[in-house]
């Protein structure tokens, strides 16, 4: 690719994650949804290492909402290190915070994670291909009965 090229897949990389994390804290699950292949995997993995969520395709926004709660998200990424492998494939590495809220008797949930993450230019629009989410930190707040 030339460079010129390779800076616009990387500026569109940069908008889809931003789009993505949007999306997410406002909760529009199928626009979220959108910004994926039809056969996107997640993985979250546990601060064990452990495989804790899978999800495929066009589930992955409303697993996410059913293991967050109905609190307000909050989303963050940035950090980037992003890879343009071909004018159609891509794979980028980001740091993540996220953050709910405690609501009612639910407590709250603090995230600082790494995502690793694959993507797919389809019609010349980059999509998400898989995500593997890591969580160096995971706190969750429980409120007192």
């Amino acid at each position: 690719m030339a460079p010129l090229e390779r800076l616009i897949a990387i500026e569109s990389l940069r908008m889809l994650q931003a789009r993505l994390c949007r999306s997410a804290a406002r909760r529009a699950w199928d626009e979220f949804n959108g910004r994926f292949t039809e056969n996107a995997q997640l993985r979250v993995y546990g601060v064990n290492g452990a495989l804790d969520c899978f999800a495929f395709g066009s589930e992955i926004g409303h697993v996410i909402n059913a293991r967050l709660g109905s609190g307000q998200l909050t989303v963050r990424a940035g950090c980037e290190e992003l890879t343009v492998l071909s004018a159609t494939r891509a794979e980028g590495i980001w740091a993540v915070e996220y953050f709910v809220p405690p609501s009612g008797k639910r407590g709250g949930l603090h995230g600082i994670a790494e995502l690793h993450q694959t993507y797919e230019q389809h019609s010349g629009r980059w999509l998400i291909r898989s995500v593997d989410l890591t969580h160096p930190i995971l706190e969750a707040r429980i409120l007192p009965t």
